[in-house]
């Protein structure tokens, strides 16, 4: 239901758009809103803009989501970077991060369904490509963003 809404809010856009779902204690929606826009291929997104307004709607947990004009809807180093920064901004605050969905035309990814959440996000960059490509190596398929950094795909700057 989620990941519909937000194909259907963040589809047809043709710049980047960070959302943020703010939940309550039983993650039942409070709010949604859109933090950041930004141009064709990035976004800034400022984890204590995010914080403050989790506090204010007075959220237990967020859902992140923002979309990729590109149509290619696999994280890039700033996707997961700022996702890293917003897990740890949250849990300073007891404000926790579910999910990171990035959209793309039709198709989505979810940082959580594709096994990229807590190990993952709290590594460095580097060692999550490393990672990838040893599993990789090992016969195991993890996803497609697993495969893109194994194989150096080319990876886009921001958010």
């Amino acid at each position: 239901m989620v990941r519909d809404f937000l194909r259907i809010t963040l589809a047809e856009r043709d710049y980047e758009v960070f959302m943020v779902l703010f939940l309550d204690a039983q993650n039942h929606v409070i709010e949604c809103e859109e933090m950041f826009r930004g141009t064709l291929t990035q976004t800034s997104v400022y984890p204590r803009e995010v914080v403050k307004r989790a506090l204010l709607h007075n959220a237990g947990a967020v859902i992140l989501a923002h979309n990729h004009p590109s149509g290619d809807p696999t994280p890039s180093e700033g996707d997961i970077r700022a996702t890293s920064d917003l897990i740890r901004a949250g849990r300073l605050l007891r404000i926790e991060v579910l999910d990171h969905v990035i959209l793309a035309d039709a198709r989505y990814y979810s940082l959580v369904e594709a096994g990229r959440w807590d190990s993952t996000l709290l590594m460095t960059y580097a060692e999550f490509g490393r990672r990838a490509q040893e599993n990789n190596s090992n016969g195991t398929d993890h996803g497609t963003a697993a495969a893109h950094f194994a194989t150096g795909g080319q990876v886009r700057g921001g958010l």
